[in-house]
């Protein structure tokens, strides 16, 4: 699912995406999706 799809199924802007994006990547140390995506297989198998 895109930002854009994200954003228009659970009713909020572009930017609201953008920004809780920004704070998963600052809060898990990641930089990108790819990163993210490695740590929450690690923890979920």
């Amino acid at each position: 699912m895109t930002p854009d799809e994200c954003a228009l199924h659970l009713g909020v802007s572009i930017a609201t995406i953008r920004t809780h994006r920004s704070a998963l990547y600052r809060k898990t140390h990641t930089r990108n999706q790819a990163e993210l995506l490695l740590i929450i297989r690690a923890i979920h198998g």
